[in-house]
């Protein structure tokens, strides 16, 4: 056997544990809320969650603000049993002369190391095992809670994938899809990641985005949507901090809309708005002549006509 065979057979050995293990979690869970009594397990699920998701965000962005969060949660995880262990430790509740409940102190060493503990800030990991719990217990609620509850099969409303990020496609992109509680839990930590600032994948790929709300007029409910501008539009700007460093990058939707309408003037013919577009978006001619297949002529003359529409609409190139 060689080693490009022992090694794939090893990736799927690991898989299969993962996954056994996982389907444990869920068991685990479900049973112990039939029980009535499921705190350590909602936790043990919500966090295995969390992790699930960041690790697949990794595998395919490796970025490094994530593999930070991933880190964080095993030892935020061990910093809040440290201060549990220390509070339940060093303090105990008693009488004082006066018949008043105060808080003893058992111990001081413990006593001064749970107020070290307490002080150090948290990492952002663990706000997505809360994003995670609050999910699942919001999905145990629709389920029967018999038998494999986490993975009964239900629909949803939800944006066709292919419009998702398009707004004005997002009228009718509305469909009705088969999902199950824990893939809807996933979702919910996915989307934490996504609207996390602290956690927010490398926006640096040329594209601005405007935030917009697109309505399912079956269900009256809304999904937050983003129109994604031509790639190098560079129609915003970077806000700065106090240090005059470049943080956020946001674009003006007047701004977006004003060149929207103003290019919808010109009148232009398709060849002409996908030629406006690519330039638009920092290609050279010749590049995309070599994309539309066309003469390098064909483009400086396709711009002339877009430039004399243009100056008949009473626009002036600077």
């Amino acid at each position: 056997m060689n080693k490009t065979t022992t090694t794939k057979q090893g990736n799927q050995a690991t898989n299969e544990t993962t996954e056994n293990a996982f389907a444990t979690l869920l068991r685990n869970y479900e049973q112990a809320t039939r029980q009535g009594n499921n705190d350590n397990e909602l936790i043990e699920l919500a966090t295995a969650c969390a992790y699930s998701v960041l690790k697949k965000c990794i595998d395919v962005s490796y970025n490094p603000q994530l593999v930070s969060v991933k880190r964080d949660i095993a030892r935020d995880n061990n910093h809040l049993q440290a201060i549990h262990n220390a509070s339940y430790n060093a303090f105990s509740l008693a009488y004082n002369q006066d018949g008043d409940l105060i808080q003893a102190i058992n111990d001081k060493s413990l006593a001064q190391a749970f107020d070290k503990l307490a002080s150090v800030a948290l990492g952002d990991g663990l706000d997505l095992v809360n994003s995670a719990i609050v999910a699942i217990l919001e999905e145990t609620e629709k389920t029967s809670k018999q038998g494999a509850f986490m993975e009964e099969c239900y629909t949803v409303r939800q944006l066709k994938r292919k419009v998702y990020i398009q707004l004005e496609d997002s009228a009718n992109g509305w469909e009705t899809v088969k999902t199950m509680p824990i893939r809807q839990v996933f979702k919910a930590v996915r989307h934490a990641i996504d609207t996390s600032r602290a956690m927010s994948t490398d926006a640096r790929n040329g594209y601005t985005y405007l935030e917009d709300y697109a309505t399912d007029t079956e269900t009256d409910t809304e999904q937050r949507i983003y129109r994604r501008l031509p790639k190098y539009a560079d129609l915003g700007g970077h806000a700065t901090d106090y240090n005059g460093q470049e943080t956020l990058y946001s674009a003006d939707r007047q701004t977006v809309e004003d060149i929207d309408t103003l290019i919808a003037s010109l009148e232009l013919t398709v060849r002409q708005a996908k030629v406006l577009q690519l330039r638009l978006q920092g290609y050279g001619q010749r590049a995309i002549a070599t994309y539309l297949g066309v003469s390098f002529q064909a483009i400086q003359k396709t711009l002339g006509q877009i430039q004399t529409k243009a100056t008949s609409n009473g626009l002036q190139p600077k």
